[in-house]
């Protein structure tokens, strides 16, 4: 049976590198045998057994220690990146979870549901996306913080605090990079959604080709106008976030991007232009009761209160920058 030295020692070196574990597990062996002498000079009754015993419970876990000597952390995100691990989880919760529940509730009236069963459903779609949103958000920074080279999430906790870490005041209209990320990567989705559902589809045509689920008779002028304003958008949320500041002109530049990207969708969802009549068919023979012009109806109110949300926010924080006081050349704020 192995001593109790040797059971510390395998525990501590058997998630070493191979080219390491040899020389870690002399020191910890010399170690133990030090305070072991020591234990037992100090009281000679002592038996050996119980020297050794006691000189192990001394040290620290194996776990632990086999961490220190790998780099490996012992946490799922650690103390520098998760204020931005929060603040990104924030702006995910805070921009999904609302759609969800409008469109859930939207689609629950126009159905006929009943109060109780249209607050059910809302209820457990908004959990389900949240689950999912917190698990995906974890799963991405803890696969990032384990994989990026130090000093690359977060600052080395070993540094030094110096005053020329100090960030800027925030401002009331600031551009939080998360904010930001959060936009790019939904209207990213939004432009991969249009052009993918030509090429990808649930349903083939008799020839066995994809059939799309917007109209593609629409790609001669209504689809390249849509997916225009939905790449000038991406192009704003860039512009907004190196101008850091709401200005009035950002807040014209955001309306006439959401006119010219909501009024199209919302025209062809009116008219009942926007999907494919076969793809609805189709899809009416999968799922009972798929109704084209309940579906429309959901998509432009849905689209009409993100736009006029999204319009009145970016004027209000417009308006929010006009108060704020402007910051002199020396970095401290100018007073008339």
């Amino acid at each position: 049976m192995a001593t109790l030295t040797e059971k510390y020692v395998h525990a501590v070196t058997r998630a070493l590198p191979e080219d390491e574990r040899e020389d870690v597990a002399q020191e910890l062996r010399a170690t133990i045998a030090d305070r072991v002498d020591a234990l037992l000079a100090e009281d000679p009754w002592l038996e050996s057994l119980a020297a050794e015993h006691a000189a192990v419970a001394e040290l620290d876990d194996p776990a632990r220690l086999s961490a220190g000597y790998t780099g490996r952390p012992l946490h799922l995100i650690g103390p520098e990146a998760y204020p931005a691990y929060v603040g990104l989880l924030r702006a995910l919760v805070v921009t999904a979870l609302p759609i969800i529940a409008v469109v859930t509730v939207v689609v629950g009236i126009l159905s006929g549901d009943h109060f109780g069963a249209i607050i059910g459903h809302m209820a457990w779609a908004t959990f389900n996306v949240a689950v999912h949103v917190f698990f995906w958000t974890t799963l991405v920074w803890v696969l990032v913080e384990r994989n990026a080279a130090p000093g690359k999430v977060a600052r080395d906790l070993g540094n030094p605090w110096t005053p020329d870490d100090l960030p800027e005041p925030p401002r009331a209209t600031g551009v939080p990079i998360s904010e930001t990320v959060v936009g790019l990567t939904l209207l990213g989705m939004a432009v991969a959604f249009v052009i993918g559902q030509h090429f990808l589809s649930w349903f083939t045509t008799a020839d066995g080709d994809p059939l799309p689920m917007l109209d593609p008779d629409l790609w001669s002028g209504w689809l390249l106008l849509v997916v225009g304003a939905l790449l000038a958008m991406m192009a704003f949320e860039v512009i907004r976030f190196r101008a850091q500041h709401w200005t009035a002109p950002l807040a014209v530049a955001k309306t006439v991007l959401t006119i010219a990207f909501a009024v199209p969708v919302i025209w062809l969802a009116v008219t009942d232009r926007l999907f494919n009549p076969p793809y609805l068919a189709d899809l009416d023979r999968l799922w009972v009761d798929v109704d084209a012009g309940h579906l429309n109806t959901i998509v432009w109110i849905t689209v009409a209160v993100v736009a006029l949300w999204d319009i009145a926010d970016s004027w209000r924080k417009a308006r929010l920058a006009s108060r704020e006081e402007p910051l002199g050349r020396d970095g401290l704020t100018s007073h008339p």
